[in-house]
């Protein structure tokens, strides 16, 4: 006896044609094909392919958006630390190296003393601004990166839309800052 929902599951959630089911199975291809075509088989697996297919990109959108999340947490962990730093500035101590010659050996020493009010510690703030270009560099990829996969859904969209037989409709929603992409 055939056992039509092990069929019908194989169909579904598989790539293979009604032929090669009916010759897998010992079934006739006629029968087989008449079964499928009446019960709805082809629509049971255009429905499991598109959850599928949903499932992957829901689950690839939350691991990028983790991802996305612990890059933007460094860098607003790595911002507190450069205004802190911008807030030292004034308060680094000024390095006096002195250099003597004891018996033939240049010996240097150093002596620090509290800067100024209002002195600015030019090589820390050339550090910090090194930095702070780091961080816009990194936002910037992480802008391009949500571009890329922005157009990348869309053009997995398109090509399933023109996939869709002419009576169905597909819809696409398109979520965050659409204007970004768009320039």
């Amino acid at each position: 006896m055939t056992d039509w929902n092990a069929l019908r599951l194989e169909y579904v959630t598989s790539g293979l044609s009604y032929r090669a089911l009916a010759e897998k199975y010992g079934v006739s291809y006629r029968g087989l094909r008449s079964r499928g075509g009446a019960e709805g088989w082809p629509d049971l697996r255009r429905a499991h392919r598109d959850r599928l297919l949903r499932e992957a990109m829901d689950s690839d959108a939350r691991r990028y958006a983790e991802r996305m999340e612990r890059i933007r947490s460094v860098s607003d962990r790595l911002l507190e630390k450069l205004e802190k730093a911008v807030e030292e500035l004034e308060l680094q101590s000024v390095v006096h190296r002195i250099r003597e010659d004891r018996d033939g050996v240049l010996v240097t020493q150093e002596r620090r003393e509290a800067a100024q009010t209002g002195m600015v510690d030019r090589p820390g703030l050339k550090q910090i601004s090194s930095a702070l270009r780091d961080i816009k560099e990194v936002q910037m990829l992480c802008s391009e990166l949500d571009r890329q996969e922005q157009q990348a859904r869309i053009a997995m969209l398109e090509r399933q839309a023109r996939e869709q037989p002419e009576d169905q409709t597909l819809t696409v929603v398109l979520e965050g800052d659409v204007e970004a992409y768009a320039q």
